[in-house]
């Protein structure tokens, strides 16, 4: 049976989302986060947009710090209750 994020142990959730991080990158774009979190790529830029998610600007192009992104996904995956 597939385990979802609220009922994994704690730190699991970012855990996971880290394993399908590129190692080398510290920035992502849209697509790469999109892959992350199992989201669509227009959602995503919505949420860069919206400063939903955790972003930087450089010029025109926004990204996703990546230590930041998990970090994220940790603080907004809800506790199993009891």
């Amino acid at each position: 049976m597939e385990q979802t994020f609220d009922q994994l142990p704690e730190g699991a959730a970012a855990q996971g989302a880290s394993d399908a991080l590129p190692a080398d990158l510290l920035l992502l774009n849209a697509d790469q986060v999109a892959k992350v979190i199992g989201m669509g790529r227009t959602k995503v830029y919505e949420m860069m947009a919206a400063e939903e998610l955790p972003v930087v600007r450089i010029r025109t192009a926004v990204r996703v710090p990546k230590q930041r992104l998990l970090l994220w996904i940790e603080r907004n995956t809800r506790e199993r209750s009891s």
